[in-house]
């Protein structure tokens, strides 16, 4: 009988402070990711960052892509991530750093770029939560409720036009 009223009350505490951590890490300030993905941004001080999912991670080698141009390459990747995961490391780790990288490409398929809802709820929550910085309304509005038809993107082939896609679907962001 004791042994069962502790491990009951052992179980109760539990899951009480997994909830306090669980709310100070997702509900309040920054995502538990950010600091490493900052960190690894300042250490490597990369002249190129590749952004994508796994089909980066498995297609592109950044050593020999590195070897091949004679540049620094940073390869950021998160399984499963589209869109809204992508915005947010530009914005919350690439724009919130002193380095700022010469060029950030991002590789994606199909219209993953362009739906701001697409792989944004389930697992793919988790991912969104560790890369935030405090407050992100535009992207919870745009991915669980907003207006996909406010995204654009304008493809070119010369590099003002991508600066102008970027624009277009990263609107909130000072350019």
């Amino acid at each position: 009988m004791k042994v069962q009223y502790l491990a009951k009350h052992i179980l109760l505490a539990t899951v009480v402070l997994s909830a306090i951590a669980w709310l100070a890490v997702f509900r309040k300030g920054e995502g538990i990711d950010l600091v490493r993905q900052r960190t690894l941004l300042l250490t490597a001080r990369p002249d190129a960052v590749l952004l994508g999912n796994s089909v980066l991670k498995a297609g592109i080698n950044e050593d020999k892509l590195s070897t091949l141009t004679g540049s620094r390459m940073l390869k950021v990747t998160s399984n499963g991530s589209a869109s809204a995961w992508w915005y947010l490391y530009v914005r919350n780790v690439l724009f919130a750093s002193d380095y700022k990288p010469k060029r950030v490409m991002i590789f994606f398929r199909d219209s993953y770029l362009t739906d701001p809802t697409f792989r944004t709820s389930g697992k793919y929550r988790t991912p969104l939560r560790r890369i935030s910085a405090g407050d992100e309304t535009l992207v919870w509005q745009k991915a669980y409720g907003g207006n996909p038809d406010g995204v654009q993107l304008i493809i070119s082939d010369d590099h003002p036009g991508l600066g102008n896609a970027l624009r277009a679907v990263f609107p909130a962001i000072p350019w």
